[in-house]
């Protein structure tokens, strides 16, 4: 079992005490492998453009490192006592979203046999008119000129710098995505969009478990104060920067709705919240999966709805909360304090960890700790929650389909 961190393309590094995959290895009897690749501006800058091809970097060096770590993984992981043949490659948000992009490359053919992706979809991708305005960006904020003898003469970190404070200002003034440093369609590595390859090929035929948490975007406000003080006009303001200026006003009363009858307040911020996973998260993964199922290679989904005890409890099941779970390192480095400890908590690693590692040994994620789960296909949308009370559920988003099937993949692409 392969790991790529996430960390949106710019954070992140597998030694993290989060990402020891001892526990794993032991209770899964697998090999764990993971692995760290460029992030940022040394892994996702594409700059041969601006250069003129003398600095060749595409935007993709982080992808070639995922490459060639996996390369090695099939020609030294049978030292170690695992079976080349029967490589799982997981991850978590940026990392599910590259290897997303990693089932579409030819280059990759051979060297991943299943895939899980935790709160990632095949939608994440710039353009190359798009990585360039990103690449000028930073430059603008490094305060570098676009001249190669200038830019292998800087500070890398100056570039490190100016690449982390790039977000927040392309978001508000280029309506770039809130990652705005991603994979690059650029032709030769990435040869299309990864959601276009795996609908209607080449994409590797590689069963997929995915799933998302119930709260993904909580994670992503919780220190902003504009965000948690909105009003009904912000939120529709928000909605529509990204959002179709039609769909916005039947989204509002659709999601206003849900949150009623699932018992919470009905709350600009609650809606927002709601909204957002699904735009960010849930849609892109519930797409991903229907296309694999449509081309046979197997698909499961999961919804993790353990809620973080963090903030109050205010965080629900949010972003990489699910992360504690699948390592089993929930109470590592003060851990407990968002991921919760003990009791249940020891019960959801369980579910996780041998669903996780069932699935890697081919066995699909049945397990005797959790009821049978189904496969997922576009109809019934089967899926199982892993949480307090475990069980499958057919289609539980049923009342959102119609919905967001209104929205292409273009605006997806683009947030």
């Amino acid at each position: 079992m392969v790991w790529i961190h996430g960390g949106g393309f710019t954070l992140g590094s597998s030694s993290q005490p989060l990402y020891d995959g001892g526990g794993l290895a032991r209770r899964g009897d697998v090999v764990v492998v993971t692995l760290n690749y460029r992030l940022g501006a040394l892994g996702f800058l594409r700059l041969a453009d601006l250069t003129g091809g003398r600095i060749p970097s595409t935007g993709n060096e982080g992808l070639l490192d995922q490459l060639a770590a996996l390369k090695w993984v099939q020609e030294n992981i049978a030292e170690f006592g695992g079976d080349p043949g029967r490589v799982t490659v997981f991850g978590e948000s940026a990392g599910a979203m590259c290897i997303a992009a990693l089932l579409v490359l030819p280059e990759s053919s051979g060297l991943m046999h299943r895939a899980i992706l935790q709160s990632g979809g095949a939608h994440t991708a710039h353009t190359v008119d798009e990585a360039n305005r990103a690449a000028e960006k930073v430059l603008e904020i490094a305060g570098l000129a676009a001249d190669p003898d200038v830019l292998l003469a800087a500070d890398p970190q100056t570039l490190v710098r100016a690449a982390g404070e790039l977000s927040p200002r392309i978001m508000r003034a280029e309506g770039m995505g809130w990652m705005p440093l991603r994979p690059v369609i650029d032709g030769r590595l990435v040869r299309k969009l990864p959601i276009d390859g795996i609908r209607n090929g080449p994409a590797h035929e590689v069963p997929v478990l995915g799933g998302t948490t119930r709260d993904e975007w909580r994670f992503m406000f919780i220190s902003n104060r504009s965000v948690r003080a909105m009003d009904l006009e912000g939120l529709q303001q928000r909605l529509l920067r990204v959002l179709p200026e039609d769909f916005v006003p039947r989204a509002i009363e659709t999601y206003r709705a849900k949150v009623s009858r699932e018992g919470a307040e009905p709350s600009p911020l609650n809606m927002y919240s709601e909204i957002f996973t699904d735009l960010a998260f849930r849609v892109p993964c519930e797409r991903l999966l229907d296309a694999v199922s449509a081309r046979g290679a197997g698909a499961f989904r999961y919804l993790f709805s353990w809620p973080s005890p963090a903030e109050g409890g205010t965080l629900g099941a949010c972003h990489a909360v699910d992360l504690g779970f699948t390592f089993g390192t929930n109470a590592v480095d003060g851990g407990e304090l968002f991921f919760g400890v003990g009791g249940e908590t020891d019960r959801i690693v369980e579910h996780v960890q041998e669903a996780w590692s069932a699935f890697a040994r081919g066995d699909g994620p049945n397990h005797p700790g959790l009821p049978l789960w189904s496969r997922y296909d576009s109809r019934s949308r089967a899926t199982m929650e892993i949480g307090a009370a475990p069980g499958m559920r057919d289609d539980p988003w049923r009342e959102l389909d119609d919905l967001w099937a209104e929205v292409p993949d273009e605006i997806l692409r683009r947030f």
